[in-house]
């Protein structure tokens, strides 16, 4: 059996650093970079960073969802998350600490359930387990009925 392969594409836009990355059959992706004391990016698209936080939460957040509702056989009638990156202050200012904070609503996830789907999710969501032991992550979260 051969490995998937995930494809992206991109190309640079103006005479900065925006960039946009495609993706096949999918919506472009705009980077670019903030405007600091010269003229490097015009903040017109996503920081890299920002997205390696959307692809942390999103990808987690699935996963949860998976694991409940498919194998823990849960309903989840709401979910929001919201996640923040802390950066070191010495360069590269590579993300250090992610916090992430999720709200699940539920009329019969316990917290015993969720916590065991979190252990479940630390095993099988990609994106975690590329940043585990490269940037401290925080979990919290949240049960409402």
């Amino acid at each position: 059996m051969s490995n998937k392969i995930i494809e992206t594409s991109l190309k640079l836009v103006d005479d900065k650093v925006k960039l946009i990355s495609e993706i096949p059959q999918k919506l472009p992706i705009m980077t670019d970079y903030f405007p600091p004391i010269g003229t490097i990016g015009e903040s017109d698209g996503y920081i890299p960073l920002e997205l390696i936080l959307v692809s942390f939460a999103s990808c987690l957040s699935t996963t949860l969802l998976i694991v409940l509702k498919n194998q823990m056989k849960k309903s989840v009638t709401s979910l929001s998350a919201n996640t923040k990156g802390i950066q070191r202050n010495e360069m590269p200012k590579i993300i250090e600490h992610i916090i992430f904070d999720i709200s699940i609503a539920s009329p019969d996830i316990s917290d015993a359930d969720f916590k065991e789907t979190l252990k479940i999710a630390e095993q099988i969501c990609p994106v975690l387990t590329m940043l585990k032991g490269n940037v401290q992550i925080e979990i919290n979260y949240n049960l409402s009925k």
